[in-house]
């Protein structure tokens, strides 16, 4: 038997999106002339923890832990499946936040095949817009873009013209400012209860 240890864990990833042509829609693949098409968010995650384990058999394959842990996840603004994505059936691009997460967690394996997982996350999401277009490019820098210029009209901002995706979809501008969608600030919580049968 062993009792009373702690197991501290650590972990820091990064995820570079690299999008496959193949699977892009063809409305959001980007091209020379449309260099506003796809750009998901790089993400970093971070994760820091300690499980405490009181009580562990070895021979009998029993163990008791608590894990508690703290998890953050910073999001560059892109072009991303969002809270917005089901009802305006869009992928939208969202300004750049972040997600702090608190872990607890307790962990019971019973017996050698039979193991009760519960946890419990707690945090918040920072606040950002969840839909920040860009309006385009100023190409012959006179500070605006403006539709018949050498200016790059994104075709996604909404409310430029007929042919923007808002009007082909029949949709509400949601680019513009004071129509846009803002995530404030909100809590997180989350559980869930797990038993594992293991062959």
């Amino acid at each position: 038997n062993r009792r009373g240890y702690f197991d501290p864990y650590f972990s820091l990833a990064y995820t570079l999106p690299i999008p496959q042509d193949g699977l892009a829609l063809p409305e959001l693949v980007e091209t020379r002339d449309n260099p506003f098409g796809r750009r998901p968010s790089q993400e970093v995650h971070a994760k820091i923890g300690v499980e405490i384990v009181p009580l562990e058999d070895l021979r009998a394959q029993r163990k008791v832990a608590v894990d508690l842990g703290f998890e953050s996840s910073l999001f560059t603004d892109g072009r991303n499946y969002s809270l917005l994505t089901n009802p305006l059936q869009e992928l939208t691009f969202e300004e750049q936040h972040a997600r702090f997460l608190g872990r607890l967690g307790v962990y019971v394996q019973a017996a050698e095949f039979i193991k009760i997982q519960a946890l419990l996350h707690v945090g918040f999401v920072t606040e950002h817009f969840l839909t920040s277009e860009d309006v385009g490019d100023d190409r012959d820098g006179d500070g605006q873009v403006l539709p018949g210029t050498n200016d790059d009209l994104n075709p996604y901002f909404c409310g430029f013209e007929d042919s923007d995706i808002c009007s082909t979809k029949g949709q509400p501008s949601v680019d513009q400012v004071g129509f846009r969608f803002k995530d404030e600030e909100h809590l997180y919580l989350g559980w869930s209860i797990r038993a594992i049968l293991t062959f």
